[in-house]
């Protein structure tokens, strides 16, 4: 599997043709796939995640030497070495997704799971990596000059910052992209695909594919479910009008990496763990949420006027059957 895929695959729908991203595998979309997905990608997580977290606890604890009932039950049980079992569980999405696609769109170039392209479009992510960093970056140091609430729970700097630092570094960036790829890519165009109607697959795909990334972060606390539930909505549409995954994942690496380079440099409440119970969450996460629509708004712009909008693939020499919508 390479994210290079044989364009001449399939025929070329012309300039004339627009191609949805969220309803390309319109041909073979099927209400079983999109369960098969599910029922894959949360089996996969577990199996995966399981091994890896104990592998993790076991090394604490050896490290500490405490035993590993004692380390899961102390009042700051998160470390770097535990963090990264849970992100590699996560990454893991990405080969299993790939392999869902071959197996499910057999018809389709596992190239079209990245874009109306064919391909994972490498220049155009190169130019959203910049505006996105630029973006996120710029707001949020403001934002921790003027009102550093905002990005932190404890002010502080966590005990040994280094560690924290590599994993968000290497890890991030691979949980970010695989959550876009299983999320938007594999699973809400499998949704998007079974409306005959434009619209209203769009719109559902867009829902329903929100709703369960934000359901797989296990959040009970009402802010936080619907920052969760905006932020898929909000990668959704951003891979839906730049016609593929690569701006999505682009926004989703670049507000993981930051995020996590300030928890691991500033943020002290790092090492109790990422706490999504009710009462965890307050409004000011949507403010957060308010750099990330700014910063999407300016990848749509740009994107489609260089030719990246889902609707205008001209310049693409796509292998994605035509959808109009």
């Amino acid at each position: 599997m390479t994210l290079a895929t044989d364009v001449s695959a399939a025929p070329n729908p012309g300039a004339d043709a627009p191609v949805n991203y969220l309803r390309s595998l319109r041909d073979g979309a099927r209400w079983w796939k999109a369960l098969v997905i599910i029922v894959a990608v949360v089996l996969t997580y577990l199996v995966i995640n399981i091994p890896l977290s104990l592998a993790a606890f076991a090394i604490e604890a050896s490290l500490r030497g405490v035993g590993m009932g004692e380390l899961m039950s102390s009042p700051a049980p998160m470390t770097p070495v535990i963090f990264a079992s849970a992100l590699l569980s996560l990454a893991a999405l990405l080969p299993v997704s790939l392999l869902l696609h071959r197996l499910l769109f057999p018809r389709q170039p596992l190239g079209t799971l990245f874009s109306v392209a064919g391909r994972f479009r490498w220049r155009w992510a190169g130019r959203a990596l910049l505006i996105a960093m630029i973006m996120i970056g710029g707001i949020s140091a403001a934002i921790l000059a003027v009102e550093p609430r905002v990005l932190l729970t404890a002010a502080g700097p966590p005990s040994d910052p280094l560690p924290w630092l590599i994993v968000a570094l290497t890890l991030m960036p691979l949980q970010a992209a695989a959550e876009e790829i299983t999320f938007r890519g594999l699973f809400g165009r499998s949704v998007g695909g079974l409306f005959a109607r434009a619209g209203v697959g769009t719109v559902v795909a867009l829902v329903v594919s929100s709703v369960a990334f934000g359901s797989a972060h296990l959040a009970g606390d009402p802010w936080l479910i619907a920052y969760y539930f905006l932020f898929g909505l909000l990668m959704g549409i951003v891979a839906w009008r730049t016609g593929g995954i690569e701006a999505s994942v682009v926004l989703h690496v670049v507000n993981n990496v930051i995020t996590g380079i300030i928890g691991s440099v500033l943020d002290r409440s790092i090492e109790a763990g990422i706490d999504r119970s009710a009462g965890a969450g307050s409004p000011l996460i949507l403010v957060h949420l308010g750099t990330l629509v700014l910063t999407a708004v300016v990848l749509i712009i740009v994107g489609r006027d260089r030719g990246r909008s889902g609707r205008d693939i001209a310049a693409e020499s796509s292998p994605v059957t035509s959808v109009k919508g």
